[in-house]
């Protein structure tokens, strides 16, 4: 009963973790002035943090923060993956009938290693586009890019659906008072790329249909160099004396961590802490010891080969140098408006403000940009958003 306790405990941090990653999110979108915590898990990204250093090879002071995340692992193991990582809470909760029965193969794992070279060595080179695989990065982006604007005009569109129905005004002013400016963006920027963004989050949440966390397992870069630390964190889940070998802790594990080949023992790399083995253990013949060795006894099987890395950093290598090489990316400035057009918005806007004839002031409000000018970071551009009228 402890270690089912204690797993209540650990889905509880993982309900809150989540909602403040919301919160800091909704807060960080919808202020003028962001507040000093907006970036709080980014900077308890060591992923993150670590690229930004050697790309900048200098020491930043703000992200250092990642270093907690870092002594944490080598304490207890990969507790970021399975008690405070957003996007591994998102995996958790979605998962689908029959999971267990596709099986992928270990050797699969291999390629979280990969493109943690990949990114790694990409940023020694000063280039942070591979960057974009960091799951803080591809969750915030999904969310900021597709999900929130998605459920923004949703929004929209269901309240001038039911405004016609007097008795419904109220409750929807009401509403959208309530949720306009704290919650939902009074003004929304149209991004670049959301459609592939979307999908690619749709096919991460889909390829739970093969394994149960299918990103946490075989894709996730900050998740295989919290593994490599994994395999020295002085308290790990192990079989105790009383084990009797049932079984029962390999069916209970979701990431499929734990080896009857080796006595039952956890895979360290593997494991995220999550207490499952622990909880579903009918003999309490689990529990956590003290190991001052590293786990195992050179490389696992699915570890990446030395010729599987080297050929991961000189595609990497490759690949920067012909992002250099080729022609600067072009930046977007927005178009002149033709007489034409300057004509048919301030109709447009005449008939939405419910004014006779248009002014001087609303073709001023025409002639403004609609387009913002696209920023240039390194080899990525930030999405370019759009004036709405």
């Amino acid at each position: 009963m402890k270690w089912r306790r204690w797993r209540r405990v650990r889905q509880g941090v993982q309900v809150l973790a989540f909602a403040l990653y919301l919160y800091l999110l909704f807060g960080a979108l919808h202020t003028r002035a962001a507040f000093p915590l907006a970036d709080l898990f980014f900077r308890l990204d060591p992923l993150a943090g670590l690229a930004s250093m050697l790309a900048a090879r200098a020491w930043l002071g703000r992200i250092a923060l990642g270093l907690g995340t870092l002594a944490l692992t080598l304490l207890v193991g990969r507790v970021w993956c399975g008690w405070l990582c957003p996007l591994g809470t998102l995996l958790e909760w979605v998962r689908f009938r029959g999971a267990a029965t596709h099986r992928v193969s270990a050797r699969w794992r291999a390629v979280k290693v990969v493109l943690l070279a990949a990114v790694v060595v990409a940023a020694l080179l000063g280039n942070l586009t591979l960057l974009v695989v960091d799951p803080l990065a591809l969750l915030t982006r999904t969310m900021t890019a597709t999900i929130l604007p998605a459920l923004n005009y949703a929004f929209t569109a269901f309240g001038r659906l039911l405004y016609p129905l007097h008795l419904l005004r109220a409750p929807l002013l009401a509403l959208e008072g309530l949720l306009r400016g704290p919650v939902m963006p009074i003004r929304q920027p149209v991004f670049r790329q959301y459609a592939l963004l979307g999908l690619l989050f749709a096919g991460l949440l889909a390829l739970n249909r093969l394994a149960d966390r299918f990103w946490c397992r075989y894709l996730c870069p900050l998740g295989a160099l919290l593994g490599l630390l994994s395999r020295f964190s002085l308290w790990r889940p192990t079989p105790g004396r009383t084990c009797n070998r049932c079984g029962q802790c390999v069916g209970a594990c979701r990431l499929e961590a734990i080896d009857p080949a080796q006595g039952y023992q956890p895979i360290a790399s593997e494991c995220t802490v999550c207490l499952d083995c622990l909880a579903g253990c009918p003999q309490t013949g689990y529990g956590f010891g003290l190991h001052l060795r590293p786990a195992g006894h050179g490389a696992a099987p699915f570890d990446p080969s030395r010729r599987q890395l080297l050929v991961s950093a000189g595609a990497t290598a490759v690949g920067v140098w012909l992002v250099r090489a080729g022609p600067p990316l072009s930046i977007a400035h927005p178009a002149k408006p033709t007489p034409a057009t300057i004509t048919a918005k301030a109709t447009q806007l005449r008939r939405m403000l419910c004014i006779g004839r248009s002014s001087e002031r609303d073709t001023a409000i025409i002639r403004k940009p609609l387009m913002k000018k696209v920023v240039q970071v390194g080899a990525l551009r930030t999405p370019c958003s759009v004036r709405a009228l």
